[in-house]
């Protein structure tokens, strides 16, 4: 495989110290009346290490048993103004109070809008928020109880999440603007949460648990990179561990484009800053990504996820690999930097092969037998040349036709795939209709990315979809083929009259029809 961009990539935790922020509430002596001081362990993406005027922290007061010290002594709003100021004041009895508070406050408890406050429990959402960017939390426990005889509480706060830094240059070599647009963490086996919650109780932070709440966390820039000057990248996440190489990939989208390194294996501790420096080498425009694997999803920006990730733009579904762009699917491989897309579903019309049926058209090779013996007939399922069966067999799997490309078999004819011919409205409506499609959910912005594929890449795409082969949790809109015929680009050769399909009531039988039959497409691309 061509290395075209090289991403060096190391990590280091940083050393935390602790600052101290002494603001207490001015309280007369004697007075029973709970007293806040607080202290930073600074790792933060705030302004100053410590709080600043107009910051605000939700307080608890709890007993013994860890319920409200009193009526109304949860989530008490304090606000910073050289000495901390409650809302509502805590009188302090014999009883021993434990103070625990978190940062920033929230009020909010609509479940809709995050973050929002849940009893003991904040929920928040680690995807950017617009020009706020994420919000790092905090969490203190006093170092010991209060009561009526000691009200002073001084409350020790930490950083809840982790802190990746990404320091990114160029090298010197390296071609093109340099323009970097968004940096994104993501999980090519869904498994990344950007949701989650804190125990105001411990200060804990965990991901929700819920599969709605997986996808990528991203962070928008407008960041030139050059190979003097490196450019820090700031991202929050919930703590994990990282037990392989690869778990979770870093996509860096620069000059509009994806290129994407795989994370290393480490654990990530709260409170914790770990440091990534990158460097950006490209040789050409090409997309880097992890390679792409059957049944993968491929998304708008030209990236592909093993995880269907509902927070991009899924166009299609890889079902076929190849050694090299628009080259012959090689069903040996287990991984490729390129293959074959379907888009999600059929085309909502059908369509006619072509309105001239007497015309053979020049350049798309011609096939009689679909499988060297038969001319019409189900789909070889053991990888042998020449042997067919004339009754469906299951399970399909990933290897049931021939391998070795021939000629004397349709199933190995790619030829059709980018001829002229089917940009010809008037007369080649199957292939004309894959060919300027730029909606119902094919998002591309340029003619000519979809086309009508040849018989064997529309056999490959039904054998994957019988062997359940793409999206086997139905996570994703993509619809495997139904039951209909479906009309691929290559010619019959019994006469010009006839054009190959494919049958899928049968579940593997190839056919050829009058090209003026009106059948499903399904377009399909070259990546």
């Amino acid at each position: 495989m061509k290395n075209i961009c090289l991403l060096l990539l190391c990590a280091g935790a940083m050393v935390i110290s602790s600052c101290t922020d002494n603001g207490e509430i001015e309280q007369t002596s004697g007075s029973n009346l709970l007293q806040i001081s607080t202290e930073i362990t600074t790792r933060s993406v705030l302004e100053s290490s410590s709080f600043s005027t107009g910051d605000e922290i939700g307080v608890f007061v709890s007993n013994s048993t860890g319920k409200e010290y009193a009526d109304g002594t949860s989530n008490i709003k304090a606000t910073f103004n050289k000495q901390w100021q409650m809302d509502k004041p805590v009188s302090l009895t014999e009883s021993p109070a434990t103070v625990y508070a978190y940062y920033p406050y929230c009020n909010n408890s609509i479940e809709e809008n995050y973050p929002y406050i849940s009893g003991d429990f904040l929920y928040f959402d680690l995807r950017q928020n617009g020009d706020k960017g994420q919000i790092d939390y905090l969490f203190g426990q006093a170092e010991r109880v209060a009561d009526i005889n000691s009200p002073n509480a001084n409350i020790h706060f930490r950083h809840v999440l982790s802190r990746l830094t990404f320091i990114i240059k160029r090298a010197t070599s390296d071609q093109g603007q340099g323009l970097l647009s968004s940096v994104a963490l993501r999980s090519p086996s869904n498994n990344l949460f950007y949701m989650g919650y804190i125990y105001l109780k411990d200060g804990v932070a965990k991901d929700s648990g819920y599969n709605y709440h997986r996808g990528a966390i991203k962070i928008n820039t407008n960041l030139t990179l050059n190979s003097e000057t490196e450019q820090k990248v700031d991202m929050l996440v919930i703590p994990r561990t990282l037990s392989n190489a690869g778990e979770l990939t870093l996509e860096l989208t620069i000059d509009g484009k994806p290129y994407i390194v795989n994370m290393p294996a480490t654990t990530w501790e709260a409170g914790q800053q770990y440091t990534y420096p990158i460097t950006i080498s490209r040789t050409d425009a090409h997309i880097i990504a992890t390679p792409a694997k059957v049944g993968d999803y491929y998304y708008s920006d030209g990236s592909w996820s093993t995880g269907y990730d509902a927070n991009r733009t899924c166009i299609g579904t890889v079902f076929a690999l190849s050694e090299e762009k628009d080259g012959d699917i090689n069903v040996s491989l287990s991984e490729s930097m390129h293959g074959r897309i379907a888009a999600l579903q059929d085309l909502t019309a059908t369509y006619r092969w072509a309105d001239n049926t007497s015309t053979d058209v020049e350049g798309i090779p011609n096939f009689y037998l679909a499988d060297g013996k038969q001319d019409g007939g189900y789909l070889p399922i053991n990888g042998i040349e020449g042997e067919s069966v004339t009754t469906p067999q299951l399970p399909y799997g990933a290897y049931i036709w021939p391998v070795e490309k021939s000629n004397q078999y349709a199933l190995t004819d790619y030829a059709g795939r980018s001829h002229s011919s089917f940009i010809e409205k008037e007369y080649y409506p199957a292939g004309y209709a894959c060919f300027s499609i730029m909606s119902e959910g094919l998002n591309n912005n340029e003619q000519g990315f979809w086309y009508l594929p040849a018989i064997g890449e529309l056999a490959r795409l039904a054998t994957a979809c019988n062997a359940n082969l793409l999206d086997p949790t139905g996570d994703s809109p993509f619809k495997i083929l139904g039951d209909d015929y479906y009309w691929s680009s290559t010619e019959g050769e019994k006469s010009e009259a006839y054009a190959w399909c494919y049958y899928g009531k049968y579940k593997g039988i190839l056919q050829y029809q009058v090209k003026d039959a009106t059948y499903k497409v399904r377009p399909i691309a070259s990546f």
